[in-house]
């Protein structure tokens, strides 16, 4: 959706005055359509750099009457272009240039890859890049807009700081450390004339024909092309990560054939798909994604797209298939929040796919989306089909809503076909190389409900040490090795007192020599892929859907053992002050030790190869041990 739209003209007309108009425009037109938007930050943002960038753009060289946007919606996502020139070139080829604003003063080298560390109006802190910005939204264009790939529309993009000095130059321009700037140029505030020359290697005039290039752009069908298509569907199947079995493989089929169906049928489709931890549940999620988007049997392209509620995963997927040849803005548009369909319209979507279905909440903060908005509610409506993949084990918090008893009542109120299928059931346990036999160890230590023989002739790794400073050695001696990787995970009964204090240890075993912190958070990157993370501790909202080498998992006092009744005992009131989203320490005490159970359950699947486990309480720690004896 575009807000503002007009020629150069008149755009420079408009932003006249010591108190520009321009930015009353905007905001009215932010009303005009029912749109949340215009904001005082935003309207300062308006009236300080629009100005700026028509003065810029004061050029008898530039035809008056090539076209203007400002702030023009990325289809389906929160995010909005500041600034598009549109036209055409010498060869009358219709071009788009993507421009990203900033008001930056003030700059320094950032320790993040593609960021900048600058003093923002929300506080001192590493940023994107505006370039690496504009570059991305440039690429979402043309990946996923039909007109701009059906039509070859070609897409530049630069960034304008019009306040930046030129001396700060060596920052926003050094090629070597962002080799991106040598597609999309950062102009900083002397810099009008480069400005200048690099519009017009794009655009010398405006669009001649009855609809210009900008409204075809915001009337279009947005779909994947098939080069990203090809490009997404190549990285997943070169991707050792998602390489799949044959039961896994009966279900991505039957996945893409009852999506295909129903939209064939222009019929409403919910699948349900069941399985435990580390059956491959993701792995079915992203392959039948690919599939969608890229279909082999002769069917259209799908406007697809995988969500979780839960941001790792998210990120860890995305970072997995970034690839040279698509940016991680691109990539990452397939990988959402279930934020994203709150102001989608209705059926805007083939097919959702949503991954962790048990961590879905019925509404969230931040975002735009307040207590009041169903989220699921929304999710219904913004697609034809939905696929949810669910393991009701794994619910790990009091706001984790979604059961399959809740996807069905949303789906009758939708007259959405519910499909359950045993090709959808994923029994087999595909991350564990110690198979069902250590599921079934884990599921009787946790005392679900469990047939459980011998984890003796299991060619698995799973260790009980009687230490900490123990199972310390045992992970550093791993990690030393350069061959295998270990990541700490814990029960969340630490305070998170290095989160305000990075001097402070969360995890103290003075005894033992031991001080440990919880995983740095990290804006660029899943955390779990960073070797900075390594002697770091990850808790069950931060590892829930990844995998990892070896686990070494620390069961916190929230879980101890009665040896006098032979039975676990749960301990609420140990759960960290800091866990303010499991909110386990204010609900029954039922919910609790369920929502215990499952966190342990979810920390002790982690690892691939082995687990080791360190227990706070001396009778839990005898416990393990003597079933891991049987």
């Amino acid at each position: 959706m575009i807000i503002y739209s007009n020629t150069l003209e008149n755009f420079r007309n408009d932003c006249i005055g010591t108190v520009p108009p321009i930015g009353m425009i905007l905001r009215n037109r932010f009303e005009e359509k029912h749109i949340s938007g215009g904001q005082d930050r935003e309207y300062k943002s308006w009236i300080n750099s629009l100005p700026e960038l028509a003065k810029a753009l004061d050029d008898s060289s530039l035809d008056p009457n090539i076209g203007v946007g400002v702030e023009y919606k990325l289809i389906d996502t929160k995010q909005r272009i500041d600034f598009l020139l549109y036209g055409l070139d010498e060869c009358n080829k219709e071009n788009v240039i993507v421009i990203e604003l900033k008001q930056w003063s003030e700059a320094r080298r950032s320790n993040l890859q593609d960021c900048v560390y600058t003093f923002g109006g929300r506080g001192d802190d590493d940023y994107w890049h505006p370039s690496y910005q504009a570059f991305n939204y440039a690429n979402i264009m043309k990946y996923f807009n039909q007109y701009v790939y059906d039509n070859k529309v070609n897409i530049s993009a630069c960034s304008f700081l019009h306040n930046m000095p030129e001396y700060y130059d060596s920052i926003f321009e050094d090629t070597k450390i962002f080799p991106l700037v040598i597609e999309a140029p950062a102009f900083l505030k002397d810099d009008k004339q480069r400005l200048i020359e690099f519009i017009k290697k794009f655009i010398r005039k405006p669009c001649l024909k009855g609809k210009d290039t900008l409204y075809e752009i915001d009337q279009s069908n947005i779909v994947p092309s098939k080069e990203f298509a090809n490009m997404v569907y190549d990285a997943i199947k070169g991707e050792p990560f998602f390489t799949y079995d044959r039961e896994q493989a009966f279900s991505v089929s039957k996945i893409v054939s009852e999506v295909n169906e129903a939209l064939a049928k222009n019929e409403r489709r919910t699948l349900i798909v069941r399985g435990g931890p580390g059956s491959g549940k993701s792995i079915v999620a992203i392959n039948a994604l690919g599939q969608l988007m890229n279909p082999k049997d002769g069917s259209r392209r799908k406007n697809a797209c995988y969500v979780t509620a839960t941001f790792t995963p998210r990120t860890y997927y995305s970072e997995i298939l970034t690839g040279q040849d698509f940016t991680k803005k691109a990539i990452a548009e397939l990988f959402k929040s279930p934020a994203v369909c709150v102001k989608a319209p209705a059926n805007s979507f083939d097919c959702i796919i949503v991954d962790e279905a048990h961590r879905m909440f019925s509404w969230k903060y931040g975002m735009g989306v307040g207590r009041d908005v169903d989220i699921i509610d929304k999710l219904f409506n913004a697609s034809r089909v939905n696929v949810f993949f669910i393991d009701e084990d794994q619910m790990i918090t009091t706001t984790d809503f979604l059961s399959i008893s809740k996807i069905k009542e949303y789906a009758a109120k939708y007259g959405s076909k519910v499909i359950e299928d045993d090709r959808m059931i994923l029994s087999s346990q595909f991350r564990c190389v110690g198979g069902e036999q250590y599921i079934e160890f884990i599921n009787n230590l946790l005392e679900f409900p469990n047939e459980f023989n011998s984890i003796k002739k299991i060619h698995y790794q799973v260790k009980c040490f009687d230490s900490i400073g123990d199972m310390m050695r045992e992970v550093n001696k791993i990690n030393s090795s350069g061959t295998h990787e270990v990541r700490l995970m814990a029960g969340y009964t630490h305070e998170w007192v290095s989160k305000t204090n990075p001097n402070l240890y969360d995890f103290s075993y003075p005894q033992e020599n031991v001080y440990l912190r919880w995983n740095i958070r990290k804006t660029d990157r899943a955390a779990v892929l960073d070797k900075d993370q390594i002697n770091n501790v990850f808790c069950v909202h931060t590892i829930q859907g990844l995998e990892v080498e070896y686990a070494a998992v620390i069961i916190g006092k929230d879980l101890a053992y009665d040896e006098e009744k032979g039975c676990l005992v749960f301990h609420k009131e140990q759960i960290a002050k800091s866990d303010r989203a499991s909110g386990i320490r204010t609900t029954d005490d039922e919910t609790a030790k369920k929502l215990i159970r499952n966190s342990y359950k979810v920390l002790l699947t982690r690892g691939v190869k082995g687990t080791f486990i360190y227990a706070e309480d001396p009778a839990l720690r005898k416990h393990i041990k003597d079933l891991m004896k049987m």
